[in-house]
Order: C-alpha cells, then sequence, then structure tokens
C-alpha cells in the first residue's frame, strides 16, 4: 500500500513493519525513526475532516523547547495515491523509551522496571501530566476517554498523551463538534455514568476528574480515590456506582459505606494543598463540576508539593513531605514486610530491590535495573487562563505497541554506570533549571499563573526582520517565509521540503528566511552545525551547506561538518576561523533572542509575513500565502 502524505511526498507501506495492530488502526514503521503511520481499517469521510480540523489547529506543547513531544498530536494526514484521494490515517510522533504510567504508579512494577523512581519523580510526572491537559484545554480540545494505557512516561518524568484522535474535536471556524464517542468508567465523573456519549458533548470539567484520579493514583501508590473496604451487606457496588453516588472514602462532607483499604497510604501522606484539592474534586466537584480544580491549578499545587520534599536521612530515594514528622516510607516499607516502594540505590546496586518472589515470576536481566533515571526536566507549565481524559474500545495500538516495546527491549548495550548521589542528581536539576532560565527570561508575565511557555498569537503579526539571516529565493518578493530552524530536528528536515515546493511554486513571489534557533539543551550538535552553515555563509555558500547539514541531521559531528566543508569547496582555513568568531556567535544568540520575543516555543517555528504558519503542510503554507497575495493586490 503506497499513501501521499499532506506534504506532497509519497509513503511506501508496502512490506513496512507493522508495529501494533489494534480495533480501528494498524501502526506502522516506515522508516523514518522520529515517526509512525496509523492507517484506519475502516476510514470515513467524517474521520477525515476531524483530522484536519486538528491539523489547522495544534495545541501548543509544554516540552517542544526540551525537543520532547507531550501529546502525540497529527503532523501530516494521509491520503490514497488514487484519484479519490481519500483520508486513511496520519503521522504522529513515535514515543519511544517509554512506559505505561501504571508501570510507575505500581510499586511491584515500578520497583521491576524502574526501581530509582521516587516520590519527587512521580510529583513531576504528574505536574508534568497537567501541563499536557492544560495545553490541550487552552485550545479547546477535550481529551474524554482519560485513562492510564494512553498516558505514557519516561525515566526522566516526562509525558506523552497518546491516541489524541479519539478527542472530542470542535471546528473553530465550521462549528462542528466530533465528540469522543468511549469511556472508561472509573475515569469518568458521575454526572456522565450511562450517558449515551454520542449524543454528549464533553467539557473541561469532564477532563478535569479523570485527571484528578491519575494525579491520586500517581501520589498514593496506585490507590483508586473511590477504592475502599464495603461496609454494607452483599457484593461491593462497582467504581462507577461509587463514583455516581460521591462515595469518596477519604471524603468529609459525605458518609460513604466504604473505608480506605489498611494497606493503602494514608490521606495524610499529601501535601495539605494537594489534599484540600482532591477533596474540592470528589467532594465539591460530585455536584458542581465547575468547582473541579482545572489542570492549572494543579500545576501550581504540585509545584508547591513538590519544592516541600524532604529527603529521608536512612535512605536517599525516600522523599516525602516536610509537614509530616517521620518518614511514611521507611514505615510502610516495615508494614510491608521489608518491601520498600522506594528501594535505596544500594540495594538496587545489589539487585536486592524485588522480593524473592516476584523474581521468580518475572525475572529481568540485572542490567537492566542498574540504571538510575536522570533527574526529571524542569517542567514548563502553560498558562492556566479558563482553559482543561478515556476504555471500553481496544487499547490503542501505539500505547500497546510501547508498552510491549518497554518489556522486549531497551537493555542498555553497555555496562551500567553507578547510581548517582543524589548531590549529582541536585546538581543536574539545578543546571538544567538554569539553562531553561534563558529561555524563560523573555516571557512576558500576565499574572499569578503567567505563562512559562510562551503563548502565540496566531492573529498576531510579528517584526522578524532579516538582518544578517540567510535568504533564499526572491529578495523583492511581497511575502517573506521565515523559520527558526535546528538542525538536529527532524521535523526542520520536514518543513524545508515544504518550503522547497513552495520556492518552486512561488519563485518571484517569497523570499524564504532562515533563522537559527539551535536547541542547545537536547541537540548538542545543533549548534556547531548553525556556526557552520553561517561560515559557509560568508563564501557564499550557505544554501550548499545547509542543505548537507539536513541530509546528515542524524549525524553532525565535527567530522561530518568538516567533511561536508571540504566537498563543497570551502576554503578551510577562512571557514574554521570564521565558525570560532565572536561575530557567527553573536548572530546566533542574536536569532535566539529574537525567538525568544517573537514567542518560538520549539522548533520549527515558520512565520509568513510575520503570521505564525497554523498548518505546516504544503496546502496549509500554500492557503496562507495566497492569503497574504492577495491582501497586496
Amino acid at each position: 500500500m503506497r499513501v501521499r502524505g499532506s506534504s506532497g511526498r509519497v509513503i511506501d507501506l508496502r512490506g513496512a513493519t507493522v508495529l501494533g495492530v489494534g480495533g480501528e488502526a494498524r501502526v506502522f514503521d516506515f522508516g523514518d525513526p522520529s515517526l509512525v503511520a496509523k492507517v484506519y481499517h475502516k476510514p470515513s469521510e467524517e474521520r477525515g475532516r476531524k483530522l484536519q480540523v486538528m491539523l489547522a489547529n495544534p495545541p501548543g506543547d509544554p516540552m517542544a523547547a526540551q525537543g520532547h513531544t507531550s501529546i502525540a498530536w497529527p503532523v501530516e494526514i494521509l491520503r490514497t495515491t488514487d484519484a479519490a484521494q481519500r483520508v486513511i490515517g496520519f503521522v504522529m510522533a513515535r514515543a519511544t523509551g517509554m512506559h505505561v504510567i501504571i508501570d510507575l504508579y505500581n510499586p511491584v512494577a515500578r520497583r521491576r522496571l524502574c526501581p530509582l523512581f521516587n516520590y519527587y519523580y512521580l510529583h513531576r510526572t504528574a505536574r508534568n501530566l497537567a501541563a499536557a491537559g492544560s495545553a490541550l484545554h487552552a485550545r479547546g480540545y477535550v481529551i474524554g476517554d482519560v485513562k492510564e494505557t494512553n498516558v505514557l512516561a519516561g525515566d526522566t518524568a516526562l509525558v506523552t498523551i497518546v491516541d489524541t484522535d479519539s478527542f472530542q474535536v470542535r471546528d473553530v471556524h465550521g462549528g462542528a463538534i466530533y465528540r469522543c464517542l468511549v469511556y472508561t468508567p472509573e475515569f469518568t465523573p458521575p454526572e456522565l455514568q450511562g450517558k449515551d456519549l454520542s449524543r454528549t458533548d464533553r467539557s473541561t470539567e469532564h477532563d478535569c476528574f479523570g485527571l484528578a484520579v491519575l494525579i491520586f493514583r500517581l501520589l498514593m501508590e496506585g490507590t483508586h480515590p473511590f477504592d475502599g473496604v464495603f461496609q454494607g451487606g452483599g457484593d461491593p457496588p462497582p467504581y462507577e456506582e461509587r463514583i455516581k453516588a460521591g462515595w469518596f472514602p477519604y471524603g468529609l462532607k459525605l458518609r460513604a459505606p466504604f473505608l480506605p483499604k489498611p494497606m493503602s497510604p494514608s490521606i495524610d501522606l499529601l501535601h495539605p494543598g494537594i489534599r484540600r484539592l482532591f477533596m474540592q474534586c470528589f467532594e465539591d466537584g460530585h455536584r458542581d463540576p465547575g468547582a473541579r480544580p482545572d489542570a492549572g491549578t494543579w500545576q501550581a499545587a504540585l509545584k508547591e508539593a513538590e519544592d516541600a520534599l524532604v529527603t529521608c536521612a536512612a535512605n536517599d530515594q525516600h522523599r516525602y513531605g516536610g509537614h509530616l514528622s517521620s518518614c511514611p516510607w521507611c514505615e510502610r516499607t516495615a508494614r510491608l514486610n521489608g518491601r520498600d516502594p522506594f528501594p535505596s540505590q544500594q540495594a538496587v546496586q545489589r539487585g536486592q530491590h524485588t522480593p524473592p518472589s516476584l523474581q521468580r515470576q518475572t525475572p529481568l536481566p540485572r542490567i537492566g535495573f542498574h540504571r538510575p533515571p536522570p533527574a526529571p526536566p524542569r517542567p514548563t507549565p502553560l498558562a492556566t487562563r479558563p482553559t482543561r481524559w478515556w476504555g471500553v474500545a481496544i487499547a490503542p495500538v501505539l500505547v500497546l505497541f510501547a508498552y510491549l516495546a518497554n518489556r522486549s527491549s531497551g537493555l542498555p548495550a553497555s555496562p551500567p554506570k553507578q547510581a548517582a548521589t543524589e548531590r549529582e542528581l541536585m546538581a543536574r536539576i539545578d543546571k538544567l533549571e538554569k539553562d531553561q532560565a534563558v529561555l524563560r527570561a523573555a516571557q512576558p508575565q500576565t499574572g499569578p499563573r503567567a505563562a512559562q511557555v510562551p503563548q502565540v498569537d496566531l492573529n498576531k503579526v510579528y517584526e522578524i526582520p532579516v538582518d544578517d539571516s540567510a535568504v533564499r529565493g526572491s529578495k523583492n518578493a511581497p511575502v517573506t517565509v521565515a523559520m527558526f530552524s535546528d538542525f538536529q530536528c527532524p521535523f526542520c528536515q520536514q518543513a524545508i521540503g515544504i518550503v522547497d515546493e513552495m520556492l518552486k511554486q512561488y519563485p518571484t513571489n517569497i523570499k524564504f528566511v532562515m533563522k537559527q534557533f539551535p536547541l542547545r539543551q537536547i541537540h548538542p550538535n545543533a549548534e556547531p552545525a548553525a556556526e557552520a552553515a553561517i561560515a559557509a555563509g560568508k563564501q557564499g555558500k550557505f544554501w550548499e551547506m545547509h542543505d548537507e547539514l539536513y541530509k546528515n541531521g542524524r549525524n553532525l559531528t565535527p567530522e561530518t561538518i568538516k567533511g561536508i566543508a571540504e566537498k563543497i569547496g570551502l576554503d578551510m582555513k577562512k571557514f574554521e576561523a570564521d565558525r570560532q568568531s565572536t561575530e557567527v556567535k553573536k548572530q546566533i544568540d542574536a536569532e535566539l533572542a529574537l525567538g525568544q520575543k517573537v514567542d518560538v516555543r520549539g522548533t520549527p517555528s515558520i512565520f509568513v509575513n510575520g503570521k505564525v504558519l497554523q498548518n505546516r503542510s504544503v496546502e496549509g503554507m500554500k492557503a496562507q500565502i495566497d492569503e497574504e497575495l492577495k491582501k497586496k493586490g
């Protein structure tokens, strides 16, 4: 099967590896390490229209500047190659090196798969989850079917939400609503239990219930907020009946026929601010959905709780709230007959972090246990304007693939490093925070919940001067296409192909301006590549260097860059001098600063006559260029 992407490229799926098969679609590996293709078993016109609306109005991604995809959004629509050109699927980011979130909040799975993922990391995971939810709600999207299998998390507490094509989507232009037709009872708010979802418009308040359930499970060792010991006669009612009745065992206002389970953590474990929000969601929000805390409120409260964590003197993997007088994890380890929820680094190094019975049931090579997770990156919450999950259906294909892959592969090829000390971990966090402060410095503050990531105004015309940047096309063209780019970014390489197509279609009407925006924290070779391109430009060969750098984007070593310079015929002595010059470094710093000024959140960021390109496809860019040409008469 051959399909055509909205970028114009043809993708041959004949013989492509099938990563997973679900009830609705198959997911293919088509040779791109950062992308996968999802193709529906039964495509429909409605699915096609929904995908087009999603592609035209993507949400901001709170971790885009870090090079991480928090929301696996469609980046390209796939059509048949025949005359009908039916929409049959889409391309999305590949989620690799991630765990289904249940593997991190379930203590048995966590000890086995990621034993050094401590309570601090669980807080950061919850906080990053809230950031992704806030980003979606800011654009009017409702996740709908909130559940743990649609949330992935990595060793550094970064989160990715998948199965985005099942969201409730509203067409902001035409007004059509594409509803989410599935739900998972234990994550569904009381007012939706038993409802006909084909006739029900969902709201962000509904998502906020599911979000709170996931956060509760992350911070309470996997305990569901409506789980407990039934005090009535007969069999205990299912979760949906408990939720509908508001039987929250930890509540203070409604007497529930349930008591917390004896082996569940005490609610007192939680930071007081977090406890208040759970009461607000599950008690006040039972009758008044509007009372539920939104995603931004959770971000702020989780930040406060995270900052209040202290370290146990007996085990530096034990983190707990400073409001407690003693370490609850030491007490819990004793109650669990030595099964430590957060085993010490020494226990992990000795292979003593899983009880023998569990090791016999699910053996793994010891090498898989010794790699300590790096310190989690500082989250970058989005603004919390009044803006902020999923079942009945078969688990999404991509989630299934990631879930299985994490069990069958991923062992490090080299000997594991010794577990980092607490001091080393904190030093890494401090460095990340200082690095990110540079990116946050130019952002406007708009109130107590001011955005930590710029909010791009899609209608604003940003001033983007050419200055010393390289230009391709007609210098006197009425339309300027400016792109902030990173030579290690695979999405930038795709975007360049679309720009090249536009230059062919509009040879006299557009000029293309390249701005350097190397993501220094995650792409260590991007800045040296940018220096090489600007240095080559001083010999009139910027674009020759530019094209070769993108062709070698996965292997931009110093040797590769030097080889490219020789290949395109540069004066090597002058090239090396220019690369190391203050002038070149100042130009890169200036273009980075300009990107921050015009609210660039990641790469590629493309502007057409100063307006953000909303649809990064051939059709989308062409439409925006045509609109600008029409204005010029």
